[in-house]
């Protein structure tokens, strides 16, 4: 009798001590939160980097742009002067400044919607991190993510070597103005499509993304049903 109440008392001494070295449930959750947030936040940081380089880029480009065109039309000038008829004179130059606006228009549009995509791509990797803290694979996620990442650098890219571009309308005889004139809209306008193409291949990327991200939300809802049922039949 005496051994087993040492016996006892040893073990109730023993049992707080081992418990203390145990880290708590809430201690690990600490852990996990701190570690989304720090995953979210050099995501956010990640994302608000490539938005300054990209408009310090476009404002550099736009600068040269600028020059370019202020020379460029400087130099319609010159070339118009052959021309006698006044009208057509005018008209060109017209076309020309329109062609300088639409394309930087255009570009401010691309532009804009790449700024949306990649905000859309943030708040998808922070819900893939959200999920990994509750122990769900977020593999396949982030391969979306990096293809919709590698598709938004090319359409960025597309955007702002469009944006240092600028269309020459040649001058040779009156006659031919007309043709001269159609050549440099149709260079603008395949040009245009091409960057389109491209912010539309990253739009479909970030697209599949989400869906990705859908996908994982939902396996793991069917899981999370799945498991508590599986446990009540086993008892």
């Amino acid at each position: 009798m005496k051994k087993a109440i040492i016996i006892f008392a040893v073990c109730s001494v023993a049992l707080p001590v081992f418990a203390q070295t145990q880290p708590s449930m809430r201690d690990q959750s600490d852990v996990l939160e701190n570690e989304r947030q720090g995953v979210i936040e050099s995501i956010r940081e990640e994302i608000e980097q490539r938005q300054a380089e990209f408009k310090e880029m476009m404002a550099t480009q736009r600068a040269v742009v600028k020059t370019g065109i202020d020379a460029k039309r400087a130099d319609l000038r010159k070339r118009l002067a052959t021309i006698r008829d006044e009208r057509k004179k005018k008209l060109v130059e017209k076309i020309d400044a329109q062609m300088d606006a639409l394309n930087e228009r255009w570009m401010d549009h691309f532009s804009n919607v790449t700024d949306h995509l990649e905000v859309i791509v943030v708040k998808i990797e922070e819900r893939t991190a959200q999920a990994e803290t509750r122990g769900r694979d977020g593999s396949g996620v982030k391969n979306a993510v990096a293809d919709a990442k590698s598709a938004l650098a090319a359409s960025r890219t597309a955007v702002a070597t469009q944006a240092g571009k600028t269309y020459s309308i040649a001058v040779s005889t009156e006659d031919a103005l007309r043709v001269e004139v159609g050549k440099a809209r149709k260079a603008l306008h395949d040009d245009l499509a091409s960057v389109r193409d491209t912010v539309k291949n990253a739009r479909e990327a970030v697209h599949k993304a989400a869906v990705a991200l859908a996908q994982a939300a939902r396996a793991e809802n069917r899981q999370a049903t799945t498991t508590p049922s599986a446990a009540n039949n086993a008892q």
